[in-house]
């Protein structure tokens, strides 16, 4: 995006925390390696997390989360400087953190700068855990609203996230436009794979399931400890899908059918490991086939990518709405047009693997169908190989920041 804007022209200024200082282990350095030299990026401390912040977390002080508590004299601070140095015409705020929404739209409008929104997943209708309460969800809501009308624009990432606050906010469904996450170019495949060679599937990033909140939606308030009386769940959303629990049910059952597919397929996830990830291995008996190699850094994410032979993609289940979620990781997978073997739901995140021409879609909640398609995906996989370039061009960077670009455009009437 910096190279973008330098190059069309705009001079961006970038404020961050100082994520090398303050959160090392999760800090990609190359990724920094490619801004543009020119690029002004401000890098900020943030307040260590103590009691008060941890409480906060929680989501029972009605913030999502401590990053605004923590930030906010830091943020002001540079926001102050970078306006009376720069004088910019407008401020692009990247959500989450949900809690410096409020933040920085009340800092634009006492400023009297334009503010635009880029959600990069809705703030209320995630529901992966209960709301603390009912009286938390609709301040929430408010609060939304109230900054999605005061924003000159609210970026979404797919059409169905728009649909979808479209139908929630009817009122307001001209300030959404939709940019997509993206893949900068085609990525060249230097190794190619040998016949008697294992079957690799690959896994990147993270799942956003916990069997504990999913536990909490589900039980009735007297079956929950007293301070989770009160808790509220505004939707029916059943994260267990974005987990790969219906993908081993298929290993698994693959493997009983086929015995011989146990030693020809490989299975291997990156990514920070959650604590249930082990038993969910063990429940389907696959601890020599699935490996967690943990967190990986941008480059050798690449050189993981080129070395397996499909990638595994999940998605929720939603009962109010399709899913809206186009998961992040599908758009390194695209550039290496290799197939992606998708265990998703009805949405976003299936209509792309679709379009794409790349990979095959499996109806998780069907073991039986699932296993005759994983086993023709591991038998011939160039079947599934067959791109829709048309389709792939308009998800590339430039294709989507140009969409951004108009956006600009308009709010400075070119």
């Amino acid at each position: 995006m910096l190279k973008y804007f330098s190059d069309k022209g705009f001079n961006p200024i970038v404020i961050t925390i100082d994520h090398e200082k303050y959160l090392p282990d999760r800090t990609d350095k190359t990724l920094c390696e490619k801004l543009p030299p020119n690029a002004e990026v401000i890098r900020t401390p943030i307040e260590r997390t103590n009691l008060l912040t941890r409480l906060i977390d929680t989501g029972y002080l009605f913030l999502t989360d401590s990053i605004s508590f923590r930030w906010k004299k830091f943020l002001t601070k540079s926001l102050d400087d970078a306006v009376a140095k720069y004088k910019p015409r407008f401020i692009l705020v990247t959500l989450p953190p949900f809690s410096i929404m409020k933040l920085v739209h009340s800092y634009g409008r006492k400023k009297g700068i334009p503010v635009i929104l880029d959600l990069r997943d809705p703030l209320t209708y995630w529901v992966s855990s209960p709301f603390p309460s009912r009286l938390h969800y609709n301040y929430l809501r408010k609060m939304e609203r109230n900054c999605i009308e005061s924003s000159f624009k609210t970026l979404v990432v797919t059409p169905g996230m728009k649909e979808i606050y479209s139908k929630i906010y009817p009122g307001l469904k001209d300030k959404f436009e939709v940019v997509m996450n993206s893949f900068d170019d085609y990525q060249k495949i230097s190794k190619t794979r040998k016949s008697n060679s294992k079957f690799t599937i690959g896994y990147f990033g993270s799942f956003y399931y916990n069997p504990y909140s999913e536990e909490l939606k589900r039980k009735k308030w007297w079956q929950k400890k007293p301070y989770q009386y009160f808790q509220y769940t505004p939707y029916d959303q059943d994260w267990k899908y974005r987990s790969p629990y219906y993908f081993f049910q298929t290993m698994n059952e693959l493997f009983f059918q086929f015995p011989r597919y146990r030693d020809k397929t490989e299975v291997f996830f990156a990514g920070n490991k959650p604590e249930w990830f082990d038993n969910m291995v063990d429940e389907f008996a696959l601890r020599d086939v699935v490996k967690h190699i943990g967190f990986v850094g941008k480059e050798e994410a690449v050189r993981l990518h080129e070395n397996y032979d499909a990638f595994l993609i999940t998605s929720a289940r939603f009962k109010e709405y399709n899913d809206y979620c186009i998961a992040g990781k599908t758009y390194d997978y695209l550039s290496f047009q290799k197939p992606i073997i998708g265990f998703v739901t009805k949405g976003d995140q299936q209509w792309v693997i679709e379009k794409s021409g790349l990979g095959l879609v499996f109806n998780p909640d069907n073991a039986v169908e699932s296993v005759q398609k994983l086993k023709e995906i591991i038998d011939k996989p160039e079947k599934f190989v067959k791109p829709e370039i048309e389709f792939l061009n308009q998800l590339k960077t430039e294709k989507q920041l140009d969409k951004l670009g108009s956006v600009v455009k308009t709010l400075f009437n070119l």
